[in-house]
């Protein structure tokens, strides 16, 4: 930067006085005066390091903005009808009821002279197709998603705004009719006390991920075996897309390797429901990859390899495994667990749990109730991977939340890791090219805005 800075500085004394050069060779007025040229040359040399400064730490907080998951529960289903009318608030709408409007139009010639003519010109109204429009939402322990808006109602033909308009087909296929069934599935879960999950992707500092020589990145030399095998499976970066819906919130976070149990929806669904429980009480994210032992032959190796591509920027870009998150690895023989690895998004903390999890897991039934649970918004169950996380049986296990800058614990956290993070190339060109264009706005403003201006009644003299 420091290199950059001079070069900056240089280039911009450069073009500053060829700048000068070039208006004191014009008749115009406008000039630079050698008084000016230093002035301005002073300004640029301590405007540019705040410039740079400022642009530097943009370029690193992209670099240490990460996404990771947040999870929560249903709260409510809510249901808007929206009253239909003439240039009103409906989406659906068609061109209605011509009116003139008189309209003028000018022009003006080679000779600086302008002439106005008004014309009529016809205009519509929007009219709504249907006498009302129906939006729904869930609303959440992570905020509102929005389900469908603006559709018809049920039976649309039998709530047509005027009689002699007919709904077309791409219109009604396109707005959707009656209440979505995913709605109307969360409406009956919240009504009966028991709301379903969400999840959804939200920002986070990770000074880790961000540094390129911390020796607490893990590497692996092995994924790109275990991925050619087919035994890498991609981490979940998005929610999954539901019918009838504009926004989901469902996300799939249990991985099969060699496994195609005919159940894996129970293992969504109980995966699901912990994560929305142990997001909104300890702020933590599991992610679950059940194997086929047989596949698995060094269990380290894999299980140090998945983590590391996981975490490789190149696979997973600003969505890699989150500081939140706690990965759990469980190798199946027959019916039951017979090898379990365990780790946390961060190198270091909750150390009990993650022996726990490696005990305590072994020779468990294939069951998800038995390894995790059923757990609701209201109370816990007895699946292991749920007693652990939340230091049921031994408070020593409960998840801990590990901080990244600990200001608020009066730590310092990882946030020593951020001398370590660099600019490429790319970005300090970026950088330097934005504080020139800066510096040469000091010598527009002195050329238009100078010595002569400023001094009118030098010229009297």
């Amino acid at each position: 930067m420091i290199i950059a800075y001079i070069l900056v500085i240089l280039c911009s004394a450069l073009s500053g006085w060829l700048v000068k050069l070039y208006l004191d060779a014009q008749p115009e007025e406008q000039k630079i005066t050698w008084t000016e040229y230093i002035f301005g040359l002073v300004i640029i040399v301590l405007v540019t390091p705040l410039v740079m400064y400022g642009m530097r730490n943009h370029f690193i907080q992209q670099k240490t903005t990460f996404n990771e998951w947040w999870n929560g529960w249903e709260v409510s289903a809510t249901r808007q009808t929206i009253a239909c009318e003439r240039d009103g608030p409906c989406r659906r709408t068609y061109s209605c009821d011509p009116y003139i409007v008189m309209v003028q139009h000018c022009t003006t010639d080679e000779d600086g002279d302008t002439s106005c003519t008004t014309t009529p010109e016809t205009r519509y109204h929007s009219c709504p197709y249907v006498t009302e429009e129906w939006s729904f939402y869930i609303e959440t322990t992570l905020g509102r998603f929005t389900v469908s808006e603006n559709r018809f109602p049920n039976s649309p033909d039998q709530h047509i705004w005027r009689s002699d308009n007919q709904i077309p087909a791409d219109v009604l296929s396109s707005a959707g009719q009656g209440i979505p069934a995913f709605w109307q599935e969360a409406s009956d879960r919240v009504a009966s006390g028991n709301p379903g999950p969400v999840t959804k992707r939200m920002q986070y500092k990770n000074y880790i991920l961000a540094s390129e020589h911390t020796i607490l990145k893990q590497y692996a030399e092995d994924i790109d075996a275990f991925k050619s095998a087919g035994l890498l499976p991609n981490l979940a970066m998005s929610t999954l897309p539901i019918p009838d819906c504009q926004e989901s919130y469902l996300a799939n976070k249990v991985y099969f390797v060699g496994l195609n149990p005919q159940n894996q929806q129970e293992w969504f669904d109980s995966i699901g429901r912990l994560n929305a429980e142990f997001g909104s009480e300890l702020q933590g994210d599991v992610h679950l990859v059940i194997a086929d032992s047989k596949a698995i032959e060094n269990i380290d190796r894999y299980f140090f390899a998945l983590k590391a591509y996981w975490q490789n920027p190149e696979a997973f870009g600003k969505n890699m495994l989150s500081k939140n998150a706690v990965l759990i690895l469980v190798t199946i023989d027959g019916d039951k667990v017979d090898r379990v690895r365990a780790s946390t998004g961060m190198p270091v903390g909750n150390e009990a749990m993650v022996t726990a999890l490696r005990s305590r897991l072994v020779g468990l039934s294939f069951d998800s109730k038995v390894i995790i649970g059923t757990v609701t918004s209201k109370n816990h169950s007895t699946g292991v991977i749920e007693s652990v996380l939340w230091g049921l049986d031994d408070k020593s296990t409960r998840f801990q939340r590990v901080c990244m800058d600990c200001i608020e614990e009066g730590g310092v956290g990882f946030s020593y890791l951020k001398k370590e993070i660099t600019l490429d190339n790319g970005d300090i060109a970026i950088i330097a090219i934005i504080a020139f264009v800066v510096s040469m706005l000091v010598w527009v403003a002195f050329a238009f805005i100078g010595e002569q201006y400023a001094y009118p009644w030098r010229d009297s003299y």
